[in-house]
């Protein structure tokens, strides 16, 4: 379901200052790496190389925001 989905999504900021549902992100993982095959081209981890897709990890965060500005 899109919102286990989005809730996985919100997990990859990183924000401390973010409640979530631990079930959903469970669930938005197992289908983003299952169901929806999207981690063939995208990380969700820091650190690692990218695909053919962008690394999605800390994407929206602070710091992720002040880098797009300053880039």
């Amino acid at each position: 379901n899109l919102e286990d989905v989005v809730e996985f999504m919100l997990s990859l900021r990183g924000d401390p200052a973010i409640t979530l549902d631990a079930e959903k992100v469970a669930r938005g993982r197992a289908l983003w790496e299952g169901d929806l095959d999207c981690s063939t081209c995208h990380e969700t981890q820091a650190g690692l190389g990218t695909g053919p897709a962008p690394n999605l990890a800390g994407r929206g965060s602070l710091e992720w925001i002040v880098a797009v500005i300053q880039d």
